[in-house]
């Protein structure tokens, strides 16, 4: 341990705090759906109407070029300084001295 002493907010018990966000998220989508309804918006309405699927043929174009953009950017870029840097080192000679350093340490602290 780095510390004995504990610390603001350690806890003795483990806590799967994933589990208990994708109770929030639930939590909140029910109050959102409890909200709209109230306010008189029908999901189904909304989802169906022309306007909405406009509006994600424009989102998903811009996605789509976004991911277009992305794909050229890395793989006609960046791609090939990447590969001539790892091709020109010499990874067996750097694993060759790392695993004799780690040796020479592990029998000099015998």
């Amino acid at each position: 341990m780095w510390h004995n002493k504990k610390m603001a907010g350690d806890s003795d018990n483990k806590i799967n705090y994933g589990f208990f966000s994708l109770i929030k998220i639930i939590i909140i989508g029910v109050a959102a759906i409890l909200v709209l309804s109230a306010l008189g918006i029908s999901l189904r309405s909304v989802a169906e109407s022309e306007m909405a699927r406009e509006n994600f043929s424009f989102v998903g174009e811009i996605l789509d070029n976004i991911w277009h953009w992305l794909k050229v950017l890395i793989f006609d870029y960046l791609l090939r300084p990447i590969e001539f840097i790892w091709n020109s080192l010499n990874l067996d000679k750097i694993w060759l001295n790392l695993t004799s350093f780690f040796s020479n340490l592990k029998n000099g602290l015998k």
